[in-house]
């Protein structure tokens, strides 16, 4: 996940808002990740959000504005490039919790 400008009030056409929470007592962080146009396009009703666990591993989480949080998918990433790295694993919660609406 690419971290960009904490001013920006509002992500460009490529990225999506991804509401990051901050050890050690979960101070919320607006961030931008890149997911590519068309996919972005498609994400304005998700609630995507991220943090870092104890373990070094960073944990993504993806719902629906009208869904609770019990509806809501996690998978975890590693810190580096790979098919791990937060920006793949985004990439497939996305696509994923967006295939449950048949977007």
């Amino acid at each position: 996940m690419a971290i960009t400008d904490d001013f920006k009030l509002e992500p460009a056409k490529d990225e999506v808002e991804v509401t990051q929470y901050l050890r050690p007592d979960g101070k919320k962080q607006r961030v931008f990740a890149q997911v590519g146009e068309d996919l972005a396009a498609k994400c304005g009703d998700l609630i995507l959000s991220a943090e870092v666990l104890s373990t070094g591993l960073i944990a993504i989480y993806a719902r629906f504005k009208d869904e609770g949080t019990e509806a809501e998918i996690m998978d975890l990433a590693e810190n580096g490039p790979g098919d791990k790295s937060p920006a793949a694993v985004l990439t497939k919660l996305i696509t994923r919790k967006l295939a449950e609406r048949g977007l």
